[in-house]
């Protein structure tokens, strides 16, 4: 069913309106045609083609984009967080030693412990949800196991839940230990191996969890659930992300159970898989239909990586890249300057670089070394060029034979000083976001993590030129542009790579997804095409705005009628200044006011 809201906001109902416009034109220059004469009359009758002809590549820019389309709806157990939840029959994992329990969530508070399952009794159970104390609400999540002969053991993974948003969360237990995924991405593990075999065969829930003795004083979970699924295998990485958004339950041979509550009659909900393990819905639960965003019911915001500079990075992983040359680009923004903080740090490369702040001061730094050994050690430095609360557009050629740096867009550098410095010993090869591979080593600075903010980060194959990366540093990128190796955007609440070629991240510490503000950052002379070759002078004064996600793919459907019906205002506007004989009919659109166009 095409919604109507869909076809209000198409270019096909615009299309409708428009060509409602034009009927009414002609109408008046029927009536008025002994007053304006013809020639007014036909200039009035192109003009609308003319209009009607523009917003026609409105609809099929619409068309292009999929605007109009059929909206698809899934059934959602919907819990308010008082007494609902599903009771699923016990014994369904009774004597495993593995399995995977994945779902669907989307939470309606982020007070308490928020377990979408729970599976056994009080201290004898596994479930996951927020963990028993947490600084900010939603900026982690947990898995446990509680046997009595493991003891309590849980994994923990930073993240940025937020209500309203839909999130996939698996969990997985086995021989090769416990495992926590966030849409399709692993965010924690354990080698823990207790498994549900450890623990009670009772006391299986869904939005629900033991809170008491035996007695079963529960807590509920509040927000909605869909698509829940018990396996009796430890599922992969690879076979979590690709299936996360099928609904078909057939030839799954090792799925124990899938609750999507399509079918509800009596209180119970089917197993799709097997005629048995139906479910029980109990208290206020109830089903509702939800859209179906490709699992999520609202747009993701601009997001950005958050580090506070203690013990909080990303690591990245081995071998990162091959290509000889490499252009890494990112936005950045420090909230306070520490101890020769890294933007990034790569020394499993073919090149060593880094690239982050001199000492603790506002100059940035920027490094390299002959791989493996840190050998013929290269920098050169920028005083004085940073401020705090400020984003800054970095982008880095790396190659054997090419180093380049620019900020903002602007060229700034294109050789390095000979330098003198090699550790001892040699660190180790790692790859990270915000710290540095020589922290903790004899000889080495007392150097600290980023105390910041970062965003949009790529990694593109070979050189990127100048007007390259102007072009698209203030673009959201979908991950499937020719050339990307690797984008970490963190729109999944994760440092997944988002372009596929798996190049995930994990956040280590207090780092965290979080929010981003309006980004800023400050413009620098002659940082326009027809100025770009004056000289590199930081005025640190003027500021302007950069619209990150302003892109079309991303931008959200009133933004998109607005913008449209900006440009028809505008059109309009210029044909009636080239034509002023027909503002005397004073016409009248459904884009704008009565009376003379504006």
């Amino acid at each position: 069913m095409i919604s109507a809201t869909a076809l209000r906001s198409s270019g096909h109902f615009r299309l409708i309106k428009l060509a409602a416009l034009c009927l009414r034109n002609l109408m008046i220059i029927k009536s008025r045609r002994q007053a304006t004469g013809w020639s007014t009359a036909i200039l009035a009758l192109l003009g609308s083609c003319f209009l009607f002809a523009h917003l026609n590549t409105f609809a099929a820019s619409d068309a292009a984009s999929g605007s109009l389309r059929r909206v698809e709806t899934h059934k959602a157990i919907e819990l308010d967080g008082s007494d609902g939840y599903v009771a699923l029959p016990d014994g369904i994992l009774k004597g495993r030693r593995e399995g995977t329990i994945e779902a669907w969530v989307q939470y309606g508070s982020l007070q308490g412990l928020q377990r979408f399952f729970s599976f056994g009794k009080f201290l004898n159970d596994m479930g996951c949800g927020f963990p028993w104390q947490q600084r900010i609400k939603g900026a982690s999540l947990q898995f446990f196991i509680n046997s009595p002969s493991g003891g309590f053991q849980p994994i923990t993974a930073n993240t940025a839940i937020e209500v309203g948003t839909w999130y996939h969360l698996a969990c997985v237990t086995g021989p090769r230990g416990m495992h926590l995924f966030l849409n399709g991405v692993e965010v924690s593990s354990s080698p823990h191996s207790a498994s549900f075999a450890d623990i009670h065969p009772g006391g299986n829930l869904i939005g629900a969890w033991n809170a008491g003795d035996d007695q079963y004083r529960l807590e509920t979970f509040n927000g909605r659930i869909r698509d829940f699924r018990v396996w009796g295998v430890a599922r992969t990485e690879a076979q979590i992300r690709d299936n996360r958004f099928s609904l078909s339950a057939e030839n799954q041979p090792d799925l124990i159970g899938q609750w999507n509550f399509d079918e509800v009659k009596d209180g119970k909900t089917k197993n799709r898989v097997t005629g048995s393990y139906d479910a029980q819905l109990m208290g206020k639960s109830r089903v509702v239909e939800v859209l179906d965003f490709g699992g999520r019911e609202k747009p993701y915001s601009h997001r950005v990586l958050d580090l506070d500079g203690n013990e909080s990075y990303v690591q990245l992983p081995s071998n990162l890249f091959t290509n000889r040359t490499v252009t890494w680009e990112g936005w950045v923004k420090w909230r306070n300057f520490t101890t020769y903080s890294r933007v990034f740090d790569f020394s499993d490369t073919p090149v060593q670089v880094a690239l982050g702040s001199y000492d603790n001061n506002n100059s940035l730094l920027l490094q390299t070394w002959k791989s493996p050994g840190f050998d013929d050690h290269k920098d050169r430095t920028f005083r004085g060029i940073l401020t705090t609360n400020d984003w800054y557009h970095l982008a880095t050629v790396i190659g054997p034979e090419s180093i380049k740096l620019y900020l903002n867009g602007r060229l700034i550098c294109t050789n390095l000083s000979q330098g003198f410095y090699k550790p001892s010993p040699i660190p180790p090869l790692a790859n990270y976001l915000g710290r540095s591979v020589m922290k903790g080593g004899r000889g080495a600075a007392a150097d600290k993590e980023l105390d910041g903010q970062m965003a949009e980060l790529r990694i593109w194959s070979g050189e990127r030129s100048a007007d390259q990366i102007l072009r698209l540093m203030n673009l959201s990128l979908t991950g499937r542009e020719p050339g990307l190796l690797a984008l970490w955007n963190f729109r999944d609440g994760t440092a997944a790579d988002a372009t596929g070629n798996h190049r995930d991240g994990k956040l280590i510490g207090n780092a965290r997804i979080t929010e981003g503000d309006q980004k800023k950052f400050c413009r620098f002379a002659g940082d326009d095409f027809r100025n770009r070759n004056r000289s590199f002078r930081p005025t640190g004064e003027e500021c302007r705005r950069a619209p990150h996600a302003s892109n079309r793919e991303h931008e959200s459907e009133p933004d998109r009628i607005r913008r449209r019906h900006h440009h028809f205002r505008r059109y309009r506007f210029v044909f009636l200044r080239r034509f002023p004989h027909i503002s005397a009919l004073r016409y009248q659109s459904n884009f704008g006011q009565p009376g003379r166009p504006q």
